[in-house]
């Protein structure tokens, strides 16, 4: 090989070098994900109150193996930015730590958005809320 392309092979391994580093670097810090808590936040899901709770009376409080039924009141009961519950086609998303590029004001939290984000985004929404998914309405969790 000659000078020049030494020169040239060297030059290009350090911008592949360079490149590689840098992503890593920066591009991992750009990059988040939906924490475990964040995609399963079920531990703040209580079942539906009971004659005997709403009386006041002392009743145990839910342990890990507590089922819930997904369904449009529970979900409903998730209304806010801050816990926000939505109904996509059928299913239970928990959208509490979803960041719209956007804004999100035309998500309304605690209601079935399916035929709202069908009218904003047709039918590519559904890729938007894959790792936010709580369960089919229905469904025990």
């Amino acid at each position: 090989m000659t000078t020049k392309t030494t020169k040239i092979l060297f030059i290009a391994a350090i911008l592949i070098f360079v490149s590689i580093f840098g992503y890593i670097i920066i591009g991992g810090f750009m990059i988040t994900k939906p924490t475990e808590k964040a995609i399963n936040n079920t531990s703040s899901v209580a079942p539906p109150k009971t004659s005997s709770e709403s009386a006041g009376a002392s009743v145990p409080s839910p342990t890990t193996s507590t089922k819930t039924t997904l369904t449009a009141s529970l979900v409903a009961r998730h209304s806010n930015p801050s816990d926000c519950w939505i109904i996509l086609s059928g299913s239970v998303y928990n959208i509490s730590t979803y960041s719209h590029s956007g804004g999100a004001s035309h998500i309304v939290c605690g209601k079935d958005q399916t035929s709202a984000l069908t009218q904003k985004h047709g039918s590519i929404y559904s890729t938007y809320f894959n790792s936010f998914l709580v369960g089919k309405l229905g469904a025990q969790i």
